[in-house]
């Protein structure tokens, strides 16, 4: 499966925004979109683990799911799997991964853009800010095990 640029669903802010979020994190090994009745899904795989998006088709998604890559590739369907972590993240999309951080991003905001990191690892969250609206995550890098982001807070 060819790799392809994650581009998450973040509504209200500005496009300009929204073209650099995606050059701040890892490159995942390969996204797909999947039609699915009780709402769309998208997986977003790295070699570890992959994120699994429900109902990426509406403006309030369902909570996403981390699962554990134990034996290759896991599949972008519904199906609940023992390796599977649920995480909090209704009304959120995945915006991207750095290190062994996952962020994710409130899908329809008001003014500001509410965020959180989650570990990679565990599902864990271990963190929640907001970003201005018109300047978004600008930066992430790991230094020294910590994930530090660059933002304007919103």
């Amino acid at each position: 499966m060819k790799a392809t640029a994650v581009l998450p669903i973040l509504f209200g802010i500005a496009p300009a925004a929204l073209a650099d979020v995606t050059a701040v994190f890892d490159k995942p090994a390969a996204v797909q979109a999947v039609p699915n009745p009780s709402g769309d899904l998208r997986c977003t795989w790295y070699s570890d683990v992959m994120v699994r998006e429900t109902g990426v088709d509406s403006p309030a998604p369902g909570p996403a799911t981390l699962v554990q890559a134990t034996s290759g590739r896991p599949g972008c369907d519904a199906q609940k799997g023992a390796h599977e972590i649920p995480l909090a993240t209704s009304d959120y999309s995945f915006a991207g991964r750095k290190g062994g951080f996952l962020v994710f991003t409130a899908t329809d905001p008001n003014a500001a853009v509410p965020f959180m990191v989650i570990d990679a690892g565990s599902g864990r969250t271990l963190y929640t800010d907001a970003t201005a609206a018109d300047r978004g995550i600008r930066a992430a890098e790991i230094a020294d095990r910590a994930l530090r982001l660059r933002f304007t807070r919103g």
